[in-house]
């Protein structure tokens, strides 16, 4: 009896930054109105192996919750949540949760965060059950005409308490802190001259006391925030800082009357926000939210941040950045001498450039990601194809060593309709058109 199976898949990825995410080799992206999976570990170059059909719009987020479960999203308002049964993944909950496209998506846990061009950022709860799962709004927040275009979530430090960062059309990165399972503004963190459309948190390791926000924005320009547990010093000095943070807003607006009455203008502030948020057992803690560094170096907006996964094998913090200028730029701090305690401060350089030179090209990148615990930068351009590089010897600060990277083959389709198919005459080779 004859018998047909899939031999080869072609898939391009769709023009949105946060539509793939990976969980160690496994690439999930969205492909047109499917989620297609990509191994890219498979020595086999198998490339796409399947596409998961449910929504009826194009697939504009992809984010895992776990090694075998992931959420989608696209441009109707549909919320779909993916779990493996077996060998097969299968949608459990679809959701109709927003009126208009879901731009942005979060998660942490068992709660999960999506915004959309309906001025609505929605809090869900996720539950998993063995007979069925469940997601349940559990708050709506409106953004009063402004558009989130990037959202994180993330635990503060030495705390359960969930810490929301919100990015969009206002320039500036919003703070939310949950109180009681309820989100409330917290501070904003002004200083992007355009659009905010890339927020990352770096994830925190059980000795960490810090917690780092990283924020790209269409003005070409990463900022780095660091948060704090707040340390209360003797009185004299609170007032000391008090005056400080003082003369620092008033220096700070005088410098964005500066920037009104002239072109560009890159405001950087060294105000200490104060957070105070109260645990789950409402006990009050306080953290400080302060600038830590500006990162300059892509010639266009930054289309997306991602953290490199903490290893025994990469330790060093590393911040992966693409952006519309074709480049795809891999960041970590240089420790130099300083005046801090340990007579030392971390200066942030760019350790690796990979790309193309000459501008925008085609679009540039479009987003970017780390895999296979990330041994692997990959990024995807407006084309729909992915770029791919391999670290093939990791970095040694005993000896100096830096890391050596590698451009290695990855998957591309095409970005619209197909119109046209040929084999070659002795069937080699297949020729596709659009």
């Amino acid at each position: 009896m004859a018998s047909v199976s899939t031999a080869y898949i072609s898939a391009s990825t769709n023009r949105h930054s946060h539509a793939a995410d990976a969980k160690d080799s496994l690439v999930a992206f969205g492909s047109s109105t499917y989620v297609a999976l990509w191994n890219s570990a498979d020595t086999c170059g198998r490339g796409t192996y399947a596409t998961l059909p449910g929504h009826e719009g194009l697939v504009t987020c992809v984010h895992f919750v776990s090694n075998d479960s992931f959420v989608s999203t696209d441009d109707r308002g549909v919320l779909k949540f993916w779990r493996e049964i077996g060998t097969q993944w299968v949608n459990t909950v679809t959701v109709s949760a927003h009126s208009a496209a879901i731009s942005t998506l979060a998660v942490c846990g068992d709660v999960l965060v999506t915004g959309a061009s309906d001025s609505f950022v929605k809090i869900w709860k996720l539950t998993c059950k063995p007979e069925q799962d469940e997601l349940i709004e559990s708050q709506s927040i409106s953004l009063k005409g402004k558009f989130p275009l990037a959202l994180q979530l993330a635990t503060l430090p030495r705390s359960q308490v969930l810490i929301l960062a919100v990015g969009g059309t206002d320039r500036n990165v919003n703070i939310w802190t949950c109180s009681e399972d309820v989100f409330v503004p917290s501070i904003t963190l002004p200083g992007h001259e355009d659009w905010v459309k890339s927020l990352a948190f770096k994830t925190l390791d059980s000795e960490d006391l810090s917690l780092t926000l990283a924020s790209g924005s269409q003005d070409g320009t990463i900022r780095l925030w660091k948060i704090d547990p707040y340390q209360r010093q003797a009185t004299q000095q609170s007032t000391i800082d008090a005056l400080s943070d003082d003369l620092l807003d008033t220096f700070e607006e005088s410098l964005g009357e500066l920037a009104d009455a002239e072109e560009g203008g890159r405001q950087i502030s060294l105000k200490r926000h104060i957070l105070t948020v109260k645990d789950n057992e409402g006990t009050q803690k306080q953290y400080t939210v302060t600038f830590d560094a500006l990162l300059i170096g892509h010639e266009a907006g930054v289309t997306s941040l991602s953290w490199r996964p903490r290893s025994s094998t990469y330790s060093e913090p590393t911040l992966l950045s693409t952006s519309a200028d074709s480049s795809l730029i891999l960041w970590s701090p240089s420790t130099i001498l300083g005046s801090t305690q340990d007579g030392s401060t971390s200066l942030w350089i760019n350790r690796h450039r990979f790309g193309d030179i000459g501008g925008q090209r085609l679009g540039g990148f479009v987003g970017g990601l780390w895999a296979q615990d990330g041994q692997e930068a990959l990024g995807w351009g407006w084309s729909g194809g992915w770029r791919r590089w391999q670290c093939s010897s990791p970095q040694e600060p005993a000896t100096g060593t830096i890391e050596d990277w590698v451009e290695v083959g990855a998957i591309c389709g095409h970005s619209a309709p197909v119109k046209g198919l040929a084999w070659s005459p002795d069937g080699d080779f297949l020729i596709s058109s659009r």
